[in-house]
């Protein structure tokens, strides 16, 4: 069931600042994510840089 405030709060558009704090948090939040892993040096990455 979805309260009124959390109806109302869904509704209102979010600002540019509030979008890039929501930006920074949710890039936090998968940056702590991924440091739970280890990972080998030897691994090696997907793709290939070219000149």
């Amino acid at each position: 069931m979805v309260t009124r405030a959390a109806a109302q709060t869904a509704s209102v558009p979010l600002t540019t600042a509030a979008q890039a704090v929501a930006a920074k948090d949710a890039n936090q939040r998968a940056a702590e994510a991924l440091a739970k892993f280890e990972i080998p040096i030897s691994t090696e990455p997907a793709f290939q840089f070219k000149a």
